[in-house]
């Protein structure tokens, strides 16, 4: 269960301050504090490759299931995967 529970009930206002109220006491929380501090971020590189795997699971060829990530300064422009060809296509 949650420890912290946020409802939007009201107006903007309302809902501003009931969730600065929020980060006030998570703030507060020990717990947050060892999960922040456990919490490990991956290198671009990793980040990049769990997203090409993901993308692989998209892929349509029986045989392999690849996923690509294309990126440019650490900004990723197109991801894309392998594609069922049929064999009558193929030149």
């Amino acid at each position: 269960m949650a420890d912290f529970t946020l409802i939007n009930e009201s107006s903007l206002s309302l809902l501003k301050r009931r969730t600065e109220t929020l980060i006030t006491r998570l703030s507060k929380s020990k717990n947050i504090k060892v999960y922040m501090e456990n919490m490990s971020r991956p290198d671009i590189d990793e980040y990049f490759l769990k997203i090409a795997s993901v993308v692989s699971e998209r892929a349509t060829c029986q045989r392999h299931h690849m996923g690509a990530v294309a990126a440019k300064d650490k900004h990723i422009l197109a991801t894309g995967s392998t594609e069922h060809r049929p064999a009558s296509l193929i030149v």
